[in-house]
Parts: C-alpha cells; sequence; structure tokens
C-alpha cells in the first residue's frame, strides 16, 4: 500500500471524527490502536541492548500528537524530518504517510530499528532512513525539523541539544518536543517556544531557533 493507492489522510481523519467521543488528551486511546493495525500488525520486539546513561525506557508517541504536528506544518514546505529516538517508527511511517518529507529515524536500539524498517517496507515506503547509532554521534542534515519525545534526559540530552545549537548558527531551527522534556528545553536562551506549552507535560510545543546575533 502506497501513499498514491489511498488518501490515508481523510481515512485519517474520517476515524478522528468517528472516535472522538472515545479519545483522550492524555495517554492513549483507540486512535493508536488504529494506527498500529494500519502500520504493523507484528509484536513488538524486546530490547537487546542496555539503556545508556540519559536514555529512558521507549514509550510511544500518541497518534494524535503526530496529527497534530502534521496540522502545524502541513502548509510549510518541510524538507526533512528528525525523529531522535524513534523507536519503534510509528511517528516517523505516520508522518511520511501525511506528508510526504523525507523522514531520518535515530534509534540507538537495533531491534527497534529493524522492526521500523520492517513495518515500512510492508507499506512500501521508501521515504525513511532509519539509522542505528547513538544520536550523539551522527551529523544531523541540514534544513530539517527535529522531534524529540521522553526517550533523552540529562546530559544527553544536553549534548544532543548542542549539536542542535551549533546548526543553529547557520540555518533557523525548528524543534517540536512532548513530554517532560520541554520544560527543559523551555529553559534555553537560544530557543523560543512559539507553540504549545512547556510546562504541560502532556502538550505538543515547537521552539524555533532565535538568530545568532540576538544570543
Amino acid at each position: 500500500m502506497r501513499k498514491k493507492d489511498i488518501d490515508l489522510n481523510q481515512v485519517i481523519y474520517d476515524c478522528i471524527r468517528t472516535l472522538n467521543q472515545n479519545t483522550n488528551k492524555i495517554g492513549y486511546d483507540v486512535l493508536d490502536e488504529f494506527i498500529n493495525g494500519l502500520i504493523c500488525t507484528d509484536d513488538p520486539p524486546e530490547a537487546r541492548l542496555s539503556l545508556k546513561e540519559g536514555m529512558v525506557q521507549y514509550q510511544k508517541t500518541p497518534a494524535r500528537i503526530i496529527l497534530e504536528l502534521v496540522s502545524i506544518v502541513q502548509n510549510r514546505q518541510i524538507k526533512k524530518f528528525v525523529d531522535l529516538g524513534s523507536g519503534l517508527g510509528q511517528p516517523v511511517i505516520l508522518f511520511t504517510l501525511l506528508t510526504g518529507t523525507r523522514c531520518f529515524a535515530i534509534e540507538y536500539e537495533p531491534t527497534y530499528r529493524e522492526y521500523a524498517k520492517r513495518c515500512a517496507s510492508q507499506l512500501g515506503i521508501d521515504t525513511v532512513t532509519f539509522i542505528n547509532v547513538d544520536a550523539r554521534n551522527l551529523d544531523y542534515p541540514d534544513n530539517a525539523v527535529f522531534y524529540i519525545y521522553t526517550s533523552l534526559e540529562g546530559i544527553l540530552l544536553e549534548e544532543i541539544l548542542k549539536k542542535i545549537e551549533r546548526k543553529s548558527l547557520h540555518m533557523p531551527i525548528s524543534l517540536f518536543t512532548y513530554a517532560p522534556c520541554s520544560s527543559v528545553i523551555a529553559k534555553k536562551s537560544w530557543l523560543h517556544c512559539s507553540n504549545g506549552n512547556p510546562i504541560d507535560p502532556h502538550s505538543l510545543c515547537e521552539f524555533t531557533s532565535l538568530p545568532p546575533l540576538y544570543l
């Protein structure tokens, strides 16, 4: 199944309207069950590697958050989307299906990466690059929108933010976050929260980089 064979955007939003009375603002809901069945029916794998300091046990982004993100950027010309700590790949797969954007899924756990690749292959998707690496050891693509869920904290989050900050010295940066990491990122002087409430862990936030002149 390819995006050209089905208007997935319309199918999902029709589903949202139908299930609207049963969806939640916190946690997971029937929409996630729908997306899980749509993207991949295989049982998720067990993690093989031990987590490094600053890595958080895998949690999946609720589907409604990715749909909210898509609605924010749908009128922008987004060239690349980078998910830092992409887990089983549902966010990038859903994002590329709805937008056609080239995505980069950065995941430390190899079994998660292989599962995500298999899901994408079953859908005939070739617009996602799945990379198995510690996110600190990667050169991030230019002209990308970044996304961080709750998979990073502490020194690991700080090191990754420094890499993104260096990018912002040469080009504007847009960084989306969800969960408690938003309140940490909101304290960075080189970023401005342009969407969402970083104090609320259930709010999708967008941070944009400030011009270097004003730092």
